[in-house]
């Protein structure tokens, strides 16, 4: 084991002011696979028989669409069924990406809308980075301070730009057509107005935002003869001095309205803040750097997008139960559980029926696609906490069914 440490000292000491590293640890870093195969943790089982009987019983001739795996707080399976098939997981993917956002951002990092002045030109840049609470009150701070400008400009003619994100990159490419016309299809743009509504979503977020910065320009007697749309990647702020700024809700606040909610848009934007990058193409090497550093062997997941929306996901539910178990000692474990729904009181969760044995006790996130219900959490029941994951990827509701398989598992106190 000392041998082990020496070698990764060597590895993280040598290779920090190495550029290649840094982007091998960004891309499916040679430093993150030599972690895992050095420190992975073997898969420990401690089946608990009766459990695993009672829920085979509840799940009946259901078997081959359903994966249930539970794990104590010792690391051990307690209960397993099909726990290694790859499945669907729906909005149980957040879990995983809302946890790389607070592992890479923090719990207090909060996304910034900047409106920029450039002396020389008399023109002003408005750059976003997807806050999902930007709404109209905000567009009045940014046009009081653009009149305010103007009027020391001497009211000379003015240009805005609005930066964005090609919109090759406002959908994950695996979101159907149809989804991307639903409100929790929106479109990832920096610069959403209001993407927290349940309207329908905007096919041009930005022509959106345009006609109503414009209108309220107006409102102010300043008449803008440019509003110009360009790409993000393009900006140089060098001669650009910020007069005036808007900040989100802390990250902790946002992962609650992802997971909670399950607010997919939040999720997304999350994301791309915390990979630095809103070309998620490689969203599955750069998670799966990462799973590795914490433990979690990344084989068998797939990712494709940040929220769960995409049907080419694929989780296990042994990989979630052993991920939420290495996030408990995680240095930000708080947050991340907090973020999630309570069974009868907060959330996706919060409807459920009264059972005693789960209200107020299971923190989880729930999933829902067509032919898809998962849900994950933790169950602080009276003897030790339990880590569970399900998933079905079967045609109905299933409700009913995932209430009763967590009735069954918190029924058995003998299993700890």
């Amino acid at each position: 084991m000392r041998f082990k440490f020496i070698i990764l000292t060597l590895f993280l000491v040598f290779g920090v002011n190495n550029p290649t590293v840094k982007q091998l640890y960004i891309h499916n870093s040679l430093i993150s696979k030599l972690y895992f195969r050095l420190f992975q943790s073997s898969r420990k089982e401690n089946i608990c028989t009766g459990l695993q009987d009672e829920l085979l019983r509840d799940i009946s001739l259901d078997t081959k669409y359903i994966s249930i795996s539970i794990m104590n707080k010792k690391g051990e399976l307690i209960a397993d069924i099909n726990g290694t098939t790859p499945r669907i997981p729906a909005s149980n993917q957040k879990l995983i990406t809302t946890a790389y956002t607070l592992d890479q951002l923090g719990p207090n990092y909060r996304l910034k809308t900047i409106l920029y002045k450039n002396i020389a030109t008399n023109s002003y840049h408005l750059v976003g980075s997807g806050d999902p609470d930007l709404n109209i009150l905000h567009i009045n701070k940014f046009v009081d301070s653009i009149v305010s400008q103007a009027k020391s400009s001497n009211n000379k003619p003015i240009k805005i730009y609005l930066y964005d994100q090609p919109n090759a990159n406002w959908w994950p490419s695996s979101w159907s057509k149809y989804d991307r016309n639903e409100p929790y299809g929106a479109p990832i743009s920096m610069l959403a107005m209001q993407s927290n509504s349940q309207k329908k979503a905007l096919s041009n977020p930005l022509d959106y935002f345009k006609s109503i910065l414009k209108q309220r320009l107006l409102d102010k007697g300043l008449y803008a003869h440019n509003i110009n749309l360009l790409n993000v990647n393009h900006i140089s702020t060098n001669l650009l001095q910020p007069i005036s700024v808007v900040e989100s809700s802390p990250v902790y606040g946002l992962i609650s309205l992802a997971n909670s909610e399950s607010h997919n848009f939040t999720s997304e934007v999350l994301f791309r803040n915390a990979f630095r990058n809103w070309n998620i193409s490689n969203l599955n090497q750069g998670v799966s750097s990462w799973l590795r550093f914490i433990k979690v062997d990344p084989n068998k997941f797939y990712l494709a997008d940040s929220s769960g929306l995409s049907k080419e996901n694929k989780l296990t539910t042994y990989g979630l139960v052993n991920f939420l178990y290495q996030m408990s000692y995680h240095r930000y474990s708080k947050y991340y559980f907090s973020s999630m729904s309570l069974y009868g009181a907060r959330g996706t969760l919060s409807e459920r029926p009264y059972r005693s044995n789960l209200t107020g006790k299971l923190l989880a996130k729930t999933g829902t696609l067509e032919n898809v219900k998962s849900l994950s959490g933790v169950l602080n029941a009276s003897y030790s906490p339990l880590y569970i994951s399900i998933i079905i990827n079967k045609p109905g509701e299933h409700e009913d069914l995932i209430d009763n398989l967590l009735s069954t598992i918190s029924s058995f106190s003998n299993c700890n």
